[in-house]
């Protein structure tokens, strides 16, 4: 009877194929998790010393060159803005409030009364105001390009909800399908989705008595999605309001500049200014 002698490398190779058998799809994958996140924590100590020394060396440039602006700048790259928290704010009667809830009714009250104030107006006020013709290719629901149009000349920023820009701009046809759907959704019922109209208030403070509410400018961060939706609106009301808008508005308006208006301001004033000096 004639036996056969495995070599240790064969019966190597055996074991491993069958422990290889055994694994199922869950374990492989999490195998492979743990030694990507392994590959990646051994490389952020490299990657961190070539971003520190790359940003040594532009701020070591801004000083050579002198330039304080960039230097500043790229120092708050580096440890982000700083941010004083206001310990009180004043009432509208002039009375102090300096507990958190305190503060956030504040907040809450100036608000609502900043962005509701409701204004009376005639009610011939409509009619009285010059009509134009009617733009029956507005009532279409926006189309597929006019999405990617909107979502590709959108700054980059972080919404509401946490779901950054990038997200739409690089997501598949897919996902833009469903977006698609949602607004269409939206056009059709004329009903905004309570996502849409919810927004947290940011206050940047601008100059003066930092206690006084009036003394801050209030920015709305809303979620993406509804920013995209906005976004669409805007384009399809640019359109009209050239034929509305006088040549004197050229402030947020495409193409136009503000120094143009500018200019002739000034030339009309030292115009003026010019004969009454003449007549005297």
């Amino acid at each position: 009877m004639r036996t056969t002698k495995r070599s240790p490398a064969s019966s190597k190779l055996s074991t491993t194929h069958a422990l290889l058998l055994k694994i199922t799809p869950l374990q492989r994958t999490t195998r492979n998790y743990q030694q990507a996140n392994a590959a990646c924590q051994r490389g952020i100590p490299e990657v961190q010393s070539t971003w520190w020394q790359q940003k040594s060396e532009n701020l070591q440039n801004h000083t050579d060159q002198r330039d304080m602006r960039r230097f500043y700048a790229a120092t708050k790259e580096i440890f982000g803005p700083t941010r004083s928290s206001v310990g009180s704010l004043k009432n509208a009667d002039d009375s102090t409030v300096s507990d958190t809830q305190g503060i956030l009714d504040r907040w809450k009250s100036h608000f609502e009364g900043l962005l509701n104030n409701h204004l009376c107006t005639p009610n011939d006020l409509l009619h009285n105001t010059p009509q134009h013709p009617n733009r029956h290719w507005m009532s279409a629901p926006p189309s597929l390009q006019e999405l990617n149009n909107a979502i590709k000349h959108m700054k980059t920023a972080k919404g509401l909800d946490n779901i950054p820009l990038e997200f739409f701009l690089h997501a598949r046809p897919k996902l833009k399908k469903h977006l698609m759907q949602l607004l269409l959704k939206v056009w059709e019922t004329k009903t905004v989705p309570s996502d849409f109209r919810y927004a947290n208030i940011a206050t940047i403070f601008k100059k003066a008595d930092k206690k006084n509410c009036s003394n801050y400018r209030g920015i709305s961060l809303l979620s993406i999605a509804s920013k995209i939706f906005a976004r669409i609106l805007l384009h399809q009301l640019l359109t009209p309001t050239e034929d509305v808008l006088p040549e004197s508005q050229c402030g947020f308006r495409p193409v136009f500049l503000k120094e143009g208006g500018i200019a002739p301001m000034g030339a009309i004033l030292t115009g003026k200014g010019a004969k009454k000096t003449k007549g005297r």
